[in-house]
């Protein structure tokens, strides 16, 4: 598969379409999980599976109650939590993988 060029993939990002951008524009796959509700800063967030590759995976993240993107600091939490809930999924995958094997 020949990569995308910029040209290719900026209308995805000037319409900030992320699912279309790593789905179909760059190959990844969809990521069947739940949303997740996290909180940070005294402030409720959701984290939206979007996609995955290669046991990364990408996480949407809504914006705040007032629809404004949060404060550096604040965005930091967030992705701490997402990178630990990506790993508590992988966890889960393995022993699912593993438990299908001894079957």
């Amino acid at each position: 598969m020949t990569p995308p060029g910029v040209e290719q993939l900026r209308p995805a990002l000037r319409a900030f379409d992320f699912e279309s951008l790593f789905i179909e524009g760059l190959g990844w796959n969809h990521y069947r999980g739940q949303p997740a509700p996290v909180a940070a800063d005294g402030r409720d967030y959701t984290l939206r599976p979007l996609a995955e590759k290669a046991e990364f995976v990408i996480y949407l993240c809504s914006a705040d109650a007032g629809g404004a993107v949060p404060p550096y600091p604040t965005r930091r939490k967030i992705e701490q939590q997402a990178a630990k809930l990506a790993s508590d999924n992988q966890d889960e995958n393995a022993a699912t993988i593993k438990m299908r094997m001894r079957k």
